[in-house]
């Protein structure tokens, strides 16, 4: 497969961060073309795709459909049927609009939709790719696929935004999470940990990103020692990172979809070299060992979160072996070992 024709698409930005490291990753590995949209919506995006695969119908020799890729295979499949589709599913429709966000009821419906949205998708592709073994198995159960045609292909980092950087030295302890807001990550479970802190004024807190729809979360709605910043663009994460002391990666919900995904910050704070807490579920336990790369705390457990907080806030020594641990851990999941991990799986195809 190497040096074979490969075509990309998907209905998310070509930036956002699965769709850029499976790019990047693809480029190196044979001729890559793209077919993706950068418009501000889903329709707006999917009638773009659409019309540029109808109009261009690049050459393939197997097909790579990223996230959000389920509403474009019956399109794919019918302008190349006899060449392999691999289609990642890092999301489901189902999963999130239903399990996760609870915006509508399974049975509903939407939730019926959503569900055979997913399903004819994941049935027609020839490879499904999940970011955990536990969202593999999540989604062959759920859509009634064979388990061998699901694999795992893990999320990864960019390493040429995150990079080591030397523990802080400032007085204090700081403590970082960003996210969307989703459900999944328990942003009310920080809020609750950090209220429990707020009789230790070492410790301060600096929240990155919003619920949807909002730039920023009210200063009405957290306490005193949490520095809500809003929105961080993706080249300033690293400075946000560099400046705490603990990182928080989660998830830390505790809904079914909060089981199943290692968050993407999680590379990113690793690689970074910061110490970091991470949710106890399954997929986290695929990958890392408690106390040696990251420090494990019990999901929707804001006092746990508070008592590791302050743990490794008050011993620097744990907290520097702890990111030299993960560190070394992240190393395993460079862009360098992506490529080699998707080489395997086209060969695989091919």
């Amino acid at each position: 497969m190497f040096g074979a024709d490969i075509l990309f698409t998907a209905t998310r930005e070509p930036s956002y961060v699965r769709n850029l490291l499976v790019r990047r990753a693809l480029a190196r590995i044979g001729r890559l073309t793209e077919v993706t949209s950068s418009l501000p919506s889903y329709p707006l995006r999917i009638g773009s795709v659409a019309a540029g695969l109808i109009l261009c119908r690049p050459p393939a020799d197997v097909i790579w459909a990223g996230f959000f890729g389920q509403p474009l295979v019956p399109l794919i499949k019918k302008l190349y049927p006899d060449r392999p589709l691999i289609l990642d599913a890092f999301v489901s429709a189902f999963d999130t609009l239903c399990l996760d966000r609870q915006s509508v009821r399974p049975a509903s419906p939407l939730g019926r939709l959503a569900h055979l949205l997913d399903r004819a998708a994941l049935t027609r592709a020839d490879v499904v790719v999940a970011d955990t073994a536990a969202q593999a198995a999540f989604l062959a159960a759920e859509f009634g696929l064979d388990p061998g045609r699901v694999v795992v292909h893990r999320l990864g980092y960019d390493d040429e935004v995150f990079k080591p950087v030397p523990p802080g030295s400032g007085p204090g302890v700081r403590v970082f999470f960003y996210g969307s807001f989703l459900p999944l990550h328990g942003v009310d479970v920080i809020l609750e940990a950090a209220r429990r802190l707020a009789g230790e004024p070492r410790i301060r807190f600096v929240i990155g990103g919003a619920p949807p729809g909002r730039r920023n979360i009210s200063s009405r709605d957290v306490p005193a020692n949490v520095q809500p910043v809003g929105y961080i663009p993706y080249h300033r994460l690293p400075e946000y990172i560099a400046a705490a002391d603990i990182c928080l990666a989660g998830p830390f919900g505790t809904t079914p979809k909060a089981s199943r995904v290692i968050t993407g910050k999680t590379y990113q704070f690793l690689a970074c070299g910061r110490a970091t807490i991470v949710g106890d579920n399954d997929a986290n336990r695929e990958l890392f060992i408690h106390a040696r790369d990251v420090w494990f705390v019990p999901r929707g457990d804001p006092e746990g979160l508070a008592a590791a907080i302050r743990l490794l806030g008050n011993d620097p020594a744990l907290r520097n072996a702890l990111a030299e641990g993960g560190r070394r851990r992240a190393q395993e999941f460079s862009p360098a070992e992506q490529v080699r991990q998707l080489r395997r799986l086209l060969e695989l195809v091919g």
